[in-house]
């Protein structure tokens, strides 16, 4: 996934006060919002499978 440069400038905000975050280039900081962006679309992909497999499993009949 790769962030739009609007998200990319909104991530930056967020961390303007974070030491040492000024140090990082302008390419370090849109790889590590991706990356960011990345981990987080990975949880929400497994959230939605475990989800996916407790409403199946529980809606096998009984008997």
């Amino acid at each position: 996934m790769e962030l739009k440069p609007e998200q990319i400038n909104k991530f930056v905000e967020l961390h303007k006060g974070c030491a040492g975050f000024e140090n990082f280039t302008e390419e370090q900081v849109r790889e590590i919002a991706n990356g960011v962006a990345n981990y987080y679309l990975t949880l929400f992909k497994i959230h939605q499978r475990v989800n996916k497999k407790e409403i199946e499993s529980s809606n096998v009949p009984d008997g």
